[in-house]
């Protein structure tokens, strides 16, 4: 099955330069130079992305690497949803993993995030 790319929306983009901000890595456009495109993840439409830097072949399969940043931020309905960055093997943009606490279907992507708090005995790994 052949996937639909797109290019990031501007909520997206914003939200995806706050987590490689908060991951410590640049901006988007020197992470990614040129225009990153998207695939919508069936996730319920809770809001994920594959995301395919410049450079990167579509048809070959990429791995999941590691979590490289994760914020929070609530839906207009007054949910809660964890969006977190992920990277592949290589290092390169991966995925926007969003997760709405209740499974609904994500309405928008808020300005206002926040970090996210883990107490200690929270398992991270």
């Amino acid at each position: 099955m052949t996937r639909s790319w797109r290019r990031l929306r501007m909520d997206e983009r914003n939200l995806v330069e706050a987590l490689t901000a908060e991951a410590g890595l640049p901006s988007l456009s020197v992470v990614a130079p040129g225009e990153v495109q998207v695939s919508d993840l069936s996730d319920g439409g809770m809001g994920s992305l594959e995301l395919l830097p410049p450079g990167v072949d579509a048809t070959v399969k990429r791995r999941m690497g590691w979590v490289a940043a994760e914020l929070e931020f609530t839906d207009s309905d007054g949910i809660p949803v964890l969006a977190s960055l992920d990277l592949d093997e290589s290092g390169r943009l991966f995925e926007l993993d969003m997760f709405k606490a209740d499974f609904s279907p994500l309405v928008r992507i808020s300005l206002e995030l926040r970090r996210v708090n883990r107490s200690p005995d929270t398992f991270t790994g």
